[in-house]
C-alpha cells in the first residue's frame, strides 16, 4: 500500500509516543495566523477571528471548513460545532471552503491522530500543556502541506480538536472586548445568539460591533469549553447547507469546470503497471476536426482536442507500443500463487497470540476455512478528472476535486516544478472519495498538469473514461485469509487461529471481537508491481467480511 511523507511523519510521531513542544509551541494561537487568513479569505467587513472563524459587521458568523465536500455532511457539522461554542445564532452562520494554503492547514488533524494512537484525548494531556501541544500540531500541519479528509476524522479530529476550540476562543475573544468597552469584568458578561451580554445590567453588544476590538486579543489555544447540557446547536435536528445545490443541481464538481476557451483531453495509460510508452503513430487522427495536439507522455499518450469526445475517439484510435518491463508477463493466477506460498510458508509477523494459541486447536473439533478478496476499484461515481492551465506568465491554475487541497496543490507545484506559491489550486466537491483521491494517489493531477503544458495558455481538462480509471487506480489490497477453529462440545471455539496475506503488515482489524480464550493470529507479506491504497473502512473491509463469514460456518 503506498505511503506518503504526511502519514510517515504522522505514523512516526504516533509511534514514539512524542509530542514536541519546544520553540514552536505558544500559549495561545498565533495572531499572525489570523493576519494571514484575513488577508487571504476576508470579504469586505469580515474580520477573522482565528484562522477558520471570521465575522461580519453585520453579525454574519463564517465557518471555514479545511475539509473536502464529498457528501458526508462534515459542511453542516463543523459549522455546528463551531457555533455551538461561540454562542452564534445558527441563522447567521455561514460555512466557507478553506483555501488550499498552510495557514489553514489542519493541526486539528493531527493532533487528533496522534493523541488517538495513543489512546489520549487532549484532556489526557495537563492543561498547561493543551495550547503548546495544539500549536505544535498546527505547525506541523504546515510543513506537512496537511488538509485531509478521510478515516472519518472531520468531526471527532477537527471538529473535537478545532472546531470547538475555535468557537470557544473567538467567543472569548468577543467577551474580553465588550467587558472592555464596558470597564466591567470578563466574568460578569455571558453570551447569547451573536450577542455579549452584561449579566447584572442586562446591557448586550452584538458580535458584529464586537469583532473588530475583539480581532486585537490574542485567541487561547485552551479557552472554557460548554457543558453538553447546555448544547442548542449540536446534536439538533438542522438541515445539511449543501442539499440545495446538489439537489437543484448548481453544485460545481470538477468535472463541471467550464471556461470559455477550454480545451479537453483523453488518456490512454500503459496497460501494465510501471510501463512505458515507446512509441505511437499518429497518422490515424493527424488532421482530424478538433484535434489540437497528440502528447507523448512518459507512461501514456494523451490526445487534446476541442471536445471531450473527440478527444476520447482520437485516443482510442491510437496504437501506441509500450515498453511493459519487468512485469509485462504477470498474470493473476502467479499472483495467487504467491499468496498461497506465503500462507504455505514459514514467513510469518505474529499479531495476536492469547492463551495457548495453536497448540488450542487440539481440543475440539477442527473447522477451516480459506477466503480471498480481489483487488477492487474505488470507481466514485465522479471519474478523475483535472483542469490544469499553464499561463504565459509560467504559472499553474489547476481546478479538482481532492480529499487534500493543500497536498494537492504541492503535489502540483512538484510536479510542475515550480514554487508552491507559482501554482492556485481551486479545491472543489467531489462526486465520490473513498480513498481514491487521496495525496499519493493523484495519477490524474500528474497527467493532467504535464498534458496541459503542452498548450500553455489554453486550460485543458483532462478526463479519465471510465475503464482507464478502473485500470489505473490503486486497488483495495488482494488479501487471503486462512482460518483455523477448534469448537467444543457445546459448539463453542475454544481456540481461534488465523494466517493472513498483506502488502503493508499486522491489523488490528483482524482481532475478533469475541471472547475466544486461545488465539494466535499472524500475517504474511506479499508484494506486488500493482499500486494500492486505502479503499472505504480499509482493513475493516476484508478482515470484517473473513471474520464474520467464518463465524456463520462455525
Amino acid at each position: 500500500m503506498a505511503s506518503t511523507r504526511r502519514m510517515i511523519l504522522l505514523g512516526g510521531l504516533g509511534a514514539a509516543g512524542t509530542l514536541v513542544v519546544g520553540s514552536i509551541a505558544y500559549v495561545t494561537w498565533p495572531r499572525d495566523m489570523a493576519g494571514r487568513a484575513q488577508a487571504m479569505a476576508a470579504k469586505p467587513g469580515e474580520q477573522f477571528l482565528n484562522n477558520w472563524i471570521k465575522i461580519a459587521t453585520d453579525g454574519t458568523v463564517t465557518v471555514v471548513v479545511p475539509h473536502c465536500d464529498m457528501g458526508t455532511g462534515i459542511f453542516t457539522a463543523l459549522p455546528q460545532m463551531a457555533a455551538e461554542e461561540l454562542d452564534a445564532d445558527w441563522s447567521t452562520v455561514r460555512v466557507e471552503q478553506a483555501p488550499p494554503d498552510s495557514v489553514f492547514a489542519n493541526g486539528a488533524l493531527a493532533e487528533g491522530f496522534i493523541l488517538s494512537s495513543q489512546n489520549m484525548t487532549a484532556d489526557s494531556l495537563p492543561p498547561f500543556l493543551r495550547g503548546a501541544v495544539a500549536n505544535t500540531f498546527r505547525t506541523l500541519a504546515g510543513v506537512m502541506d496537511l488538509q485531509v479528509t478521510g478515516g472519518s476524522s472531520a468531526v471527532r479530529a477537527t471538529g473535537v480538536y478545532g472546531m470547538r476550540l475555535s468557537g470557544a476562543a473567538a467567543r472569548e475573544m468577543l467577551i474580553k472586548a465588550a467587558a472592555a468597552r464596558w470597564n466591567v469584568a470578563a466574568s460578569e458578561c455571558s453570551t447569547k445568539s451573536n450577542k455579549v451580554i452584561h449579566t447584572a445590567t442586562g446591557r448586550t453588544i452584538g458580535y458584529g460591533a464586537l469583532v473588530a476590538d475583539a480581532a486585537s486579543y490574542s485567541p487561547s489555544s485552551n479557552p472554557p469549553l460548554k457543558d453538553r447540557k447546555h448544547y442548542t446547536v449540536v446534536g439538533k435536528n438542522i438541515a445539511r447547507v449543501d442539499i440545495p445545490k446538489k439537489v437543484n443541481g448548481t453544485a460545481n464538481y470538477g468535472v463541471d469546470v467550464k471556461h470559455p476557451d477550454m480545451l479537453y483531453a483523453a488518456i490512454h495509460i500503459s496497460p501494465v503497471f510501471g510501463g512505458k510508452l515507446k512509441s505511437v503513430d499518429t497518422k490515424a487522427v493527424d488532421g482530424k476536426r478538433g484535434i489540437v495536439k497528440v502528447v507523448r507522455l512518459d507512461d501514456a499518450v494523451a490526445v487534446i482536442a476541442d471536445r471531450f469526445w473527440r478527444a476520447r475517439d482520437a485516443v482510442a484510435a491510437l496504437e501506441p507500443t509500450w515498453d511493459n518491463g519487468a512485469n509485462g508477463n504477470v498474470t493473476s493466477a502467479q499472483i495467487m500463487a504467491r499468496h498461497n506460498a506465503a500462507l504455505a510458508g514459514s514467513d510469518f509477523k505474529k499479531d495476536l497470540s492469547t492463551g495457548a494459541g495453536e497448540d488450542a486447536l487440539k481440543n475440539g473439533t477442527l473447522v477451516e476455512a480459506t477466503y480471498t478478496v480481489p483487488y477492487l476499484s474505488h470507481a466514485p461515481m465522479e471519474p478523475m478528472n483535472a483542469t490544469a492551465l499553464w499561463k504565459p506568465d509560467g504559472t499553474l491554475e489547476v481546478w479538482s476535486g481532492t480529499q487534500d487541497g493543500l497536498g494537492a496543490r504541492a503535489f502540483c507545484a512538484k510536479v510542475a516544478n515550480l514554487p508552491i506559491d507559482k501554482v492556485t489550486y481551486h479545491l472543489l466537491p467531489m462526486g465520490g472519495g473513498f480513498g481514491r483521491r487521496l495525496p499519493g494517489f493523484f495519477n490524474f493531477l500528474e497527467h493532467a498538469v504535464r498534458t496541459a503544458q503542452a498548450v500553455r495558455g489554453k486550460p485543458v481538462k483532462l478526463i479519465y473514461t471510465r475503464d482507464q480509471d478502473m485500470q489505473h487506480d490503486y486497488y483495495r489490497p488482494n488479501v487471503t485469509s486462512h482460518f483455523r477453529a477448534a469448537l467444543d462440545a457445546k459448539g463453542y471455539p475454544v481456540a481461534w487461529v488465523n494466517d493472513y496475506t498483506t502488502d503493508t503488515g499486522p491489523s488490528g482489524e483482524a482481532h475478533p471481537v469475541y471472547n475466544i480464550v486461545n488465539q494466535q493470529i499472524r500475517s504474511a507479506k506479499v508484494e506486488t508491481h500493482i499500486p494500492t491504497g486505502p479503499w472505504r473502512s480499509v482493513e475493516a473491509s476484508w478482515h470484517g467480511f473473513f471474520i464474520e463469514t467464518f463465524v456463520d460456518e462455525l
